[in-house]
């Protein structure tokens, strides 16, 4: 048992000396890295709009250092990340108008820029490709308005799969109805709730709908997941293009006559809604989005260069498996084995990080630990099975089939702890100290009740612990 003790001691301060975890859980975020101590709200959001400008930017050079060999191969990805950089940079805020066809949706884009900027009228699905239209800007922030095409459409399959698309890339959704919801409205927007996006569901028409209210609408949508991410506040109603109103007319003689008027837009509740979140919370939502984003590219970058370097990281494991095994086998003491197989399986988890270019993190490093003390045990058991450490081997003969089986082990022992290696890698590569999966879980166990993220804490958290 003190030669366990003596082996446990002994991995620790190897991981911790090359630069490998000791600990279960991802570690909290640096003190130096994120002041917690900053007020929430807006101070709060510009802070984590700036880490996230530092994370994108450290990528993008840690990626230049390390992965130039890889610039042709991880083209598409790294184009991706400069364009998230450029976004942060600009500090662009994207809000898609989203719903069925002739709910109004550009009327209500065109009612909100106070211009007719967007195309409408009688026809069936008048929008047919994306537009958009920046609509506030600060020194800060701009704010980007995206019409989408509708669903339901004839022939409009391809439409639909490019709103969709649009709308994964938002910071905000509007999903626009026109009255009472209908069962189709009500089944796309659970399908929109599926993108773990923020939602502010407007109800249009309101003029000939004049008896609504937000609670009646509320509940109307009697669905789990939407009384999950709902609320009454985040129900909006508009008029966006109020229907002509025939007006009466005295004159002055005595004669009356009637003339139809268009009342003007009743957009402001939704006006002030925006105007507001964008005012508390666009940093935040714009760096929750981007860190997301980066976080999907970071993992498909990682999981490329692991299947690009394949062959030599399997040859790689496979010397260090003989080099292992025959360490093992001609050591002449039974505890120097220990040590020495530890050491090898430490150089190898290094090796392979050298070989991918990725970092070593502190993510998921229980399994990393766990492997790396199994093989350790093992072979320590097999060492007391064999007679090498109390003494009871049989002659020469139980010696060298003792040692052979050892070195059997010590190889078997390195391999897994190669292939643990690979995917702690690919796993970790995300959650350095500025990583963007560390960045998203600050965000997320401080978000401020009242930020529409808040209720959407349990969906992003899969995103940084997906099960197994």
């Amino acid at each position: 048992m003190k030669v366990v003790g003596f082996a446990c001691k002994f991995c620790k301060i190897g991981l911790n000396r090359l630069g490998l975890p000791v600990t279960a859980q991802p570690p909290p975020v640096p003190e130096p890295a994120l002041d917690f101590a900053v007020p929430q709200g807006v101070a709060r959001s510009v802070q984590y709009s700036d880490q996230t400008r530092t994370s994108l930017q450290q990528l993008l050079e840690w990626h230049q250092q390390h992965h130039s060999q890889f610039q042709g191969e991880l083209q598409s990805q790294l184009e991706e990340l400069e364009r998230l950089n450029s976004q942060l940079k600009r500090g662009l805020v994207q809000i898609v108008g989203f719903g069925l066809v002739s709910r109004g949706k550009s009327a209500v884009l065109n009612a909100l820029c106070g211009e007719k900027v967007f195309p409408t009228g009688a026809l069936h699905g008048v929008t047919q490709w994306p537009r958009s239209y920046r609509w506030l800007g600060s020194p800060d922030l701009e704010v980007e308005l995206i019409d989408t095409p509708g669903l339901e459409e004839v022939d409009g399959q391809l439409r639909a799969e490019m709103a969709k698309a649009i709308t994964q890339e938002a910071d905000l959704i509007l999903f626009i109805m026109a009255g009472e919801p209908t069962p189709v409205d009500i089944a796309i927007l659970l399908e929109i709730y599926k993108l773990e996006k923020p939602v502010i569901v407007v109800v249009n028409k309101i003029d000939l709908f004049p008896d609504l209210t937000p609670i009646a609408i509320y509940q109307q949508l009697d669905r789990p997941l939407i009384k999950q991410r709902l609320q009454p506040e985040d129900i909006v109603l508009t008029a966006a293009a109020p229907a002509p109103v025939q007006v009466r007319l005295e004159w002055p003689n005595g004669r009356t006559s009637y003339r139809w008027e268009t009342p003007p837009p009743e957009i402001e509740s939704l006006q002030q809604k925006l105007q507001q979140m964008i005012a508390q919370d666009g940093e935040l939502l714009l760096a929750t989005r981007v860190l997301v984003q980066a976080q999907a590219i970071e993992q498909a970058i990682a999981i490329q260069i692991s299947q690009i370097s394949a062959e030599p990281a399997q040859a790689l494991i496979w010397n260090f498996l003989r080099l292992k095994s025959v360490a093992v086998a001609i050591s002449p003491f039974g505890a120097a084995d220990l040590w020495v197989g530890l050491i090898i399986d430490l150089l190898l988890v290094r090796a392979l990080s050298k070989l991918y270019g990725l970092p070593i993190t502190r993510h998921q490093a229980s399994k990393l630990w766990q492997t790396l003390l199994s093989s350790t045990i093992a072979l320590l058991l097999s060492l007391f099975g064999s007679g090498i450490i109390n003494g009871d081997g049989s002659g020469l003969t139980g010696f060298v089939g003792g040692a052979i089986a050892q070195a059997a082990l010590a190889g078997y022992g390195a391999y897994t702890v190669g292939r643990s290696a690979q995917a702690f890698l690919v796993n970790g590569a995300t959650w350095g100290p500025l990583g963007p999966s560390t960045l998203l879980q600050a965000i997320l166990d401080n978000l401020p009740p009242h930020s529409l993220l808040y209720r959407l804490r349990q969906q992003l958290h899969q995103h940084l612990y997906p099960p197994d």
